[in-house]
């Protein structure tokens, strides 16, 4: 939504809360990112938690359960 700016001040901080908001978002995109280059790129183990040890099926479908939950949460 645009509403015309009261003052330089107001339309200042305006512009800094639309870059803060796109910066975050490209944070969240890359650590995403790096996370899925890590767990089927990267690593060489067997992905275990607490003992267990996750097949590729259940690391796939975990990591894009995570995945769409942080974007879902971080999206306006």
């Amino acid at each position: 939504d645009y509403h015309k700016p009261e003052d330089y001040l107001d339309s200042f901080n305006h512009f800094i809360r639309q870059q803060l908001n796109q910066s975050a978002a490209l944070a969240v995109v890359a650590i995403l990112g790096a996370c899925w280059a890590w767990l089927f790129g990267v690593r060489t183990a067997p992905f275990v938690i607490n003992g267990r040890q996750f097949s590729e099926r259940e690391t796939l479908v975990g990591a894009a359960a995570v995945s769409a939950v942080v974007v879902l949460a971080a999206a306006d």
